[in-house]
């Protein structure tokens, strides 16, 4: 389904917006509240190499005490941090390589062509803003779950003394 993403409520309610009534709030509160899942079984996958169990162990701390993670993120978060694993492979082996590769053809000839690796970067860098963005871990990402807060605004004399209250 196109369109805006669902946003959590405290995000809605403390960026100002108030087009949901009291009735709909509470629905929407309920409905979040029975939504959380567990956050009690969250274990590093066995199948991550090394780098990606230390990218797993560095983020998923700050998720837990964030209470942005659940037992159901750990696929996610996996294929994130195995992103990121790749991500530093693909980018070592195309700074000891070069970015650009000599090709010897089925003709003979030879020709500069990318580097495979810049190619596997460019896929692994999507997977990572992509996943990434989900738990919260760009600066971006971060102020769209954060609920904003606006600033009181101070009652003039007219609205101290009632009017307007209808």
């Amino acid at each position: 389904m196109a369109g805006r993403k669902k946003m959590p409520l405290s995000v809605i309610i403390g960026g100002g917006k108030t087009h949901l009534t009291k009735a709909q709030i509470e629905e929407r509160q309920e409905a979040e509240a029975r939504f959380r899942p567990a956050a009690d079984r969250i274990k590093c996958p066995s199948w991550l190499d090394g780098v990606a169990k230390r990218e797993w162990h560095s983020v998923i701390t700050d998720l837990h005490e964030n209470n942005m993670v659940s037992n159901l993120d750990t696929m996610s978060l996996a294929i994130y941090c195995d992103a990121v694993s790749k991500y530093r492979t693909a980018s070592d082996q195309a700074r000891k390589e070069g970015s650009v590769i000599t090709f010897k053809n089925a003709l003979g000839a030879t020709n500069k062509v990318k580097h495979p690796a810049t190619e596997v970067m460019k896929q692994m860098a999507a997977i990572i803003k992509s996943f990434g963005g989900e738990f919260g871990l760009s600066f971006g990402a971060r102020i769209r779950l954060t609920p904003s807060k606006k600033p009181e605004k101070e009652e003039t004399e007219l609205e101290k003394s009632g009017f307007g209250d209808v």
